[in-house]
């Protein structure tokens, strides 16, 4: 793992702590985690996140042969339809053969073929996993 890979890992653990550290007290959109935080502690590199229908940010990357889709919302609802929309994909993933995860917590949600880094990310930030 190259130094800035590490770097932008332990800025990401360090993110996502704080967050769920947070996470017990009322919080509002301003809130949120970074999309670009999430991503980039499964192995994205540093990105600039776009705005999608739906999210208030979203980055998506390839890292190690696999597609990375992270995104981010105001609330929780908006991260629910998003979620069943997605989670089609990767149960029809997993029918095929094929390897994929769903990762989504307060107001994120991640879906990667990578799933050890998924695990890992469940591991670390909570949430659930498809």
């Amino acid at each position: 793992m190259s130094f800035q890979r590490y770097l932008w890992t332990l800025v990401a653990v360090a993110v996502i702590a704080a967050y769920g550290i947070a996470s017990g007290r009322e919080s509002d959109a301003s809130d949120a985690p970074s999309a670009t935080a999430l991503a980039a502690f499964l192995g994205c590199p540093p990105a600039e996140p776009k705005h999608a229908t739906g999210t208030r940010e979203t980055v998506a990357c390839e890292e190690g042969g696999f597609d990375v889709t992270v995104a981010t919302f105001d609330d929780n609802a908006q991260r629910d339809a998003w979620v069943e929309s997605e989670r089609l994909t990767v149960i029809a993933s997993g029918f095929a053969g094929l390897p994929a995860a769903l990762v989504a917590g307060d107001r994120w949600a991640v879906t990667t073929g990578d799933v050890p880094a998924a695990d890992r990310l469940h591991a670390v930030a909570g949430g659930w996993r498809v």
